[in-house]
């Protein structure tokens, strides 16, 4: 009977060792971290934040376009399709800042004053061919999306929200507002604008 009791002790004393052991470590008796499922919930809560954005659809567009800046920037006869909101197009990647790979193209612009620069990586996920595109503002990632061919998948892996998000809005809305005034004027123009209207129309199926 005194064997049982101090069994009984002991296992209390194990237990309550236990408890305490994880309350400190934030989590609760059956192991399952507190602290864990606080950050996947904000995760996703982020994630679902940069969608409401629009983020994974206007970036990648968005870059791709400007990624030709550093060579309209340098020529005269290009100059004007670079957005005066951008100072500075330049192609690290042609000035062998990277080394080692062919895979990486690196994009420094100066979009408002501020100093930006875009990464692009081929990369495999999954057995598919893809690409890695990341956004650093003051030495900071503020961006990072998985890019699939096929799919046209686009998953967040990282962001964090701030004024940069506005910037390119901004870049955005006058590249856009740039391109409707060049059809207005290829319209004014006879034949280029039956051109620019009839290829509109073939780019959004309008009959």
């Amino acid at each position: 009977m005194g064997i049982f009791i101090i069994i009984l002790i002991l296992s209390a004393l194990i237990l309550f060792y236990y408890l305490a052991v994880n309350k400190l470590k934030g989590a609760s008796p059956t192991g399952h971290d507190e602290e864990s499922d606080r950050i996947y919930r904000e995760v996703e809560k982020r994630k679902l934040r940069a969608k409401q954005l629009g983020i994974p659809k206007f970036m990648p567009d968005l870059y791709y376009y400007i990624s030709n800046y550093p060579r309209w920037i340098k020529d005269s006869n290009n100059r004007s399709l670079v957005c005066p909101l951008v100072t500075e197009a330049v192609d690290l990647s042609e000035k062998g800042a990277v080394t080692g790979s062919d895979d990486v193209e690196l994009i420094k612009i100066r979009l408002k004053g501020k100093e930006y620069l875009f990464s692009l990586k081929q990369e495999f996920y999954e057995g598919e061919k893809g690409e890695l595109l990341e956004l650093f503002h003051n030495d900071k990632k503020v961006l990072s999306l998985q890019m699939f061919s096929k799919r046209r998948e686009r998953r967040i892996i990282a962001f964090i929200e701030g004024e940069w998000i506005e910037d390119f809005r901004q870049l955005k809305m006058n590249i856009e507002n740039e391109e409707k005034e060049k059809i207005n004027k290829d319209m004014a123009s006879g034949e280029k604008g039956i051109s620019a209207l009839n290829k509109l129309k073939q780019n959004f199926g309008i009959e």
